[in-house]
């Protein structure tokens, strides 16, 4: 089989020897690098856009359409594959994306054709949830704050949310979808001694219990947090997830941690809530629009921590990435079922 493997400014030609590595079992591997992607500006626009818009918002690049054509394999990062890939490739038996999420391929028009997708799921949990927990404790305890003001040499006692100032064991924490990102922030919270309350709107609340948490209804979580975090996938079904209403019951002293997706909260709606001080807090990684720009509502705020979309930045990611797909494309020619499936 030929094995087509697309590289970008983060996954280089360097990184990718495990998945080089299945030549062993007769195929023939073709790496392509991605121009379209070799500055962190380019990818971080291709990003944002198959997020908001999907594969079909970007091009793959005529080179790879052309490479694509007789392979039987390829596995991407961020380069799209899109319809017309796709209706290129006319060998194509399996795409291999070595992200979290599968915004840059069209999944559906894959699956109507017999094309198997897999994926590297956990690739970042770990980075994002220690992230994750470092906002909590960044927002709830002024961090960031702080050396912002101490920076303008302002020494500075009071803060938006004094009226919540409690210790970690002492709050309660909301999470809001429960995959592989949220059971590793509740692991991580477990030595702090908070009450850890999970809702996910696709698993069942004995799925949710045999994976270690604690289910409620969207209602009570919302308004029984003091910490609310997301970590759902973006979709149709989850857009705006949080928003009036939902900011509406929550309570007063609540911070909302979004280190998922911007379209997963109603940014209008949670800068409403923020400014009439209907919940007390938030802390925020990502963005409907990335840089985020200087006039953002946000940036005008006392009560919210804002961090570049680095949440899942670490030296540790891509590599998890090309060891999950290289050990799942190893089950696929040893005909062993694949762990990382997306449907």
């Amino acid at each position: 089989m030929k094995i087509l493997i697309a590289c970008d400014c983060y996954v280089t030609p360097e990184m990718i020897d495990k998945i080089k590595d299945l030549e062993k079992y007769g195929n023939e591997v073709v790496v392509y690098d991605n121009k379209l992607l070799e500055t962190k500006e380019a990818f971080a626009e291709y990003m944002l856009k198959t997020e908001l818009e999907g594969a079909e918002a970007v091009e793959a690049g005529d080179e790879f359409v052309r490479l694509a054509e007789d392979a039987d394999i390829i596995a991407v990062h961020l380069t799209p594959v899109n319809k017309k890939v796709i209706d290129n490739a006319k060998k194509l038996k399996l795409v291999a994306v070595m992200r979290g999420g599968v915004d840059s391929v069209n999944v559906d028009l894959l699956n109507k054709k017999g094309i198997i997708v897999t994926n590297a799921p956990w690739r970042s949990a770990f980075a994002v949830a220690d992230f994750t927990v470092g906002m909590m404790i960044s927002e709830v305890k002024n961090i960031a704050k702080s050396h912002h003001l101490l920076m303008e040499g302002k020494w500075e006692k009071e803060y938006p949310n004094d009226i919540n100032y409690i210790d970690m064991r002492n709050r309660t924490i909301g999470l809001i979808g429960f995959g592989y990102i949220g059971q590793r922030v509740q692991q991580n919270l477990s030595g702090f001694g908070s009450k850890v309350i999970v809702h996910d709107p696709f698993m069942d609340d004995e799925r949710v219990k045999q994976l270690g948490g604690n289910p409620v209804s969207l209602d009570e979580l919302l308004s029984t947090s003091d910490i609310i975090s997301l970590h759902l996938r973006y979709s149709e079904k989850t857009k705006n997830f949080i928003g009036r209403k939902e900011f509406a019951k929550m309570n007063e002293k609540a911070t909302l941690i979004n280190t998922a997706r911007a379209g997963l909260v109603d940014q209008e709606a949670m800068i409403e809530a923020l400014e009439n001080k209907k919940i007390l807090g938030a802390a925020v990684d990502v963005y409907h629009e990335e840089p985020l720009p200087k006039d953002n509502p946000y940036t005008k705020l006392d009560n919210i921590t804002l961090t570049p979309h680095i949440a899942g930045v670490s030296n540790d990611t891509i590599a998890n990435a090309v060891e999950i797909i290289s050990e799942d494309l190893n089950r696929y020619f040893k005909n062993e079922e694949m762990k990382c499936v997306v449907r």
